[in-house]
């Protein structure tokens, strides 16, 4: 059970924070699972776009509405080097683990904002409609 203490101090010195130190120091543990899991899965996304058009070079023919996605990879490749960007940092201790607690918010918005655009990006081009379900 963690109790939250109203006025303690961060670790870094930086500010208030409402966690105690024990739960920042997880912050930095944390932080690197995320973008390492969002960097393998953007990461893959991009080893499929490389492999249908390999598949395409070979002789097979594109799946359908293949051809219009390549903005797509493009924002892949940001969502690459952010989540990597953010890893390295996560392991770097010259980060404060409130600085780092921000940075990680700072890139769940982001990440989650490129999540639900290229979704209503991508079945619009594949439909020439928006989805019903958001």
């Amino acid at each position: 059970m963690t109790v939250l203490r109203p006025a303690a101090h961060s670790l870094g010195g930086h500010g208030i924070s409402a966690f105690p130190p024990e739960v920042l120091e997880q912050v930095r543990g944390r932080v690197r699972l995320l973008s390492g899991l969002l960097l393998l899965a953007f990461a893959f996304d991009l080893v499929v776009y490389a492999g249908n058009w390999l598949a395409i070079l070979i002789g097979y023919p594109a799946p359908r509405g293949f051809l219009g996605t390549g903005a797509f990879q493009v924002v892949n490749v940001v969502a690459v080097a952010a989540s990597a960007g953010l890893w390295w940092v996560a392991h770097s201790r010259r980060v404060s683990p409130t600085r780092l607690h921000t940075l990680g918010l700072i890139y769940e918005i982001i990440i989650c904002f490129i999540i639900a655009t290229i979704t209503f990006w991508q079945y619009y081009v594949l439909n020439q409609m928006l989805p019903n379900l958001t």
